[in-house]
């Protein structure tokens, strides 16, 4: 039979997976946002300002939750920029 302290441990370890799932996440979304914040970076001002916002909410993550189960990514302005793109045929 399994006691409370090793209950405990095994839902501390599940808690530490959770966490480092979440880094994960967040590394791959800064690692794909990377590009726009280079000097040749393509986008307006405006939109290079949305990204630097978002990359610091990624960074922030670890910060802002005390739960794994409560965190929620924060929205990249990319995805909402390239669907207005498709749809409307403008320039960034």
């Amino acid at each position: 039979m399994v006691g409370t302290e090793g209950i405990l441990d095994f839902m501390d370890k599940i808690t530490q997976d959770k966490w480092a799932n979440i880094r994960s996440e967040r590394n791959l979304r800064l690692v794909q946002t990377d590009w726009c914040v280079l000097p040749d970076s393509p986008l307006s001002p405006e939109l290079l300002q949305a990204i630097k916002d978002y990359r610091q909410q990624l960074r922030d993550i670890t910060k802002n939750f005390t739960n794994p189960e409560d965190v929620v990514f924060p929205e990249n302005p990319l995805e909402k920029t390239i669907w207005q793109l498709l749809i409307t045929n403008t320039k960034y």
